[in-house]
């Protein structure tokens, strides 16, 4: 909940991306991405996946393993957010599409900042003002 922000949202959310040839690749073509974990401590970032241990520094070799092979590079993008500031998903709305697709969805799927049982969490948190938001496509 003390996460620094900045006027576009969680600082530092979603300013790298791994990219090869110049294309961004997401979890959604390799879900091996859903494994990393980064800790960002000053200018220093390191990154790990369990299976893979842990890299400080030339990036790229260590995601080419990650990623089965894949030549590619860690590229920073400052500001670089999907629609909006934050993404949120609702315990409600999870349950909900958990029982269209027929199987239980963790929540990591959709690399959300916060994961609540209602807007109104955020509301208490000092997060967000109101409960209406819009939701992009």
């Amino acid at each position: 909940a003390n996460h620094p922000r900045d006027d576009n949202g969680l600082k530092h959310d979603r300013e790298f991306c791994i990219e090869s040839d110049g294309n961004v690749l997401t979890q959604r073509n390799y879900p091996n991405l859903a494994l990393v974990q980064p800790k960002l401590e000053g200018d220093l970032l390191t990154v790990a996946a369990p299976g893979f241990g842990h890299c400080a520094g030339d990036y790229g070799p260590w995601f080419s393993r990650v990623l089965g092979g894949i030549p590619c590079e860690l590229v920073r993008r400052p500001h670089s957010h999907d629609s909006a500031p934050f993404s949120v998903v609702t315990r409600s709305a999870l349950h909900e599409l958990s029982c269209e697709a027929g199987l239980a969805l963790s929540p990591l799927r959709f690399r959300p900042n916060f994961v609540v049982q209602s807007l109104d969490d955020l509301v208490h948190a000092g997060i967000i003002s109101c409960t209406s938001m819009a939701v992009p496509n």
